[in-house]
């Protein structure tokens, strides 16, 4: 595979990213979490001290609060309430700032950008997706005053779900997402993103995502819970490679037809398809038969026989996860192990990421 073209200039947000979570869980997953804002840093100043500057980690996504709706019946409130800016809530906390404050001096780490959490199916997001009240326009308004005014966040990274780009909310928002953070005075400085498997996008959805995503932003694709059937059916890494490399083959199609950048997605932890062990209730649920490793071994079989590092929008390797319990359903006592990278996946990372 050729590809044409040149990036003219070397991209801000080139580099790798991994996503990570503060959250502890003291009493145990079931129970309330209890937020240590920088949990991470130790881990990750020795991974990068460690490791030469083309494999370190350079962009963490970090949690960094929700979205909520009232009006129109959402967050219970009477139907008859119209919704706007005033009933539409962005939140970055306390301890999401502290966050911030912390993981800015990590060795190696240039860009910051907090995720932006919440289920669009659920009592406080459902009128984004019909866009009533032009919703997507206030939420994108208010996500960027929210954030951007904090000057160590290089941007946000928008897991609002399920994603789909053809719904008239969703598209306005991302949409205006790319006007406010193309003008003028964010230019070169925040970047927005999402989370998605490319497999799932028709052609038109795919030109959808050429008028949402601009200059300013780029996209992250699912190189992991690429299994079927229910969460914690664990799938080989010769199945996983499959799967793999069709999204993968399918970004790097449409990234150049549609001049979307982008990032891939990879299980250094446990996925809900992807992983060593799994429990419920404390346990032993599955016991896969695989290592983390072995789908990271098979993933760059993929990475190199398509020549993806060479690829002009591609932008770096985003590493699931660092969490110090990684639980689906959220919050419940259905464990995935390991809930980060063991000392062979670091070693394997900080020699080929």
């Amino acid at each position: 595979m050729s590809f044409s073209g040149v990036i003219q200039a070397i991209h801000p947000m080139k580099g790798h990213a991994i996503w990570l979570y503060d959250a502890t869980y003291p009493s145990g997953p079931e129970d309330k979490p209890e937020n240590q804002p920088g949990y991470w840093v130790d881990w990750l100043n020795e991974y990068n001290q460690n490791t030469a500057e083309e494999h370190q980690i350079k962009t963490l996504f970090f949690y960094g609060g929700n979205v909520e709706i009232y009006g129109r019946g959402a967050g219970e409130s009477s139907p008859e309430i119209p919704i706007d800016p005033s009933n539409v809530f962005v939140y970055y906390d306390f301890d999401s700032r502290m966050a911030a404050e912390l993981y800015k001096d990590v060795i190696g780490v240039q860009n910051l950008l907090p995720v932006v959490d919440g289920r669009i199916d659920s009592w406080l997001l459902w009128p984004l997706n019909p866009n009533l009240d032009h919703v997507g326009e206030i939420v994108a308004q208010k996500m960027t005053e929210c954030y951007l005014n904090d000057g160590k966040l290089k941007g946000i990274q928008i897991d609002l779900e399920p994603f789909n780009i053809s719904s008239s909310g969703q598209f306005t928002m991302y949409r205006k997402l790319k006007e406010l953070f193309e003008g003028k005075e964010q230019r070169n400085r925040a970047f927005y993103s999402n989370f998605f498997f490319p497999s799932k996008l028709s052609d038109s959805e795919w030109q959808l995502m050429q008028e949402a995503f601009g200059k300013q932003s780029f996209v992250i694709v699912s190189g992991y819970d690429l299994g079927k059937g229910e969460a914690g059916l664990a799938h080989s890494p010769e199945h996983y490679s499959l799967a793999f490399q069709k999204e993968v083959e399918i970004m790097m199609q449409k990234a150049s037809e549609h001049d979307l950048y982008f990032m891939v997605g990879i299980p250094v932890s446990a996925s809900t398809y992807e992983f060593e062990v799994s429990t419920k209730d404390g346990v032993i649920d599955t016991m896969s038969g695989y290592r983390q490793i072995d789908y990271i071994k098979a993933a760059f079989e993929v990475i190199e026989r398509l020549k993806l590092r060479e690829h002009p929008h591609f932008l770096g390797f985003s590493l699931w996860g660092l969490s110090t319990s990684m639980s689906y359903p959220p919050h419940t006592n259905n464990l995935y192990y390991p809930s980060e990278p063991q000392e062979e996946m670091i070693k394997f990372l900080q020699n080929n990421l």
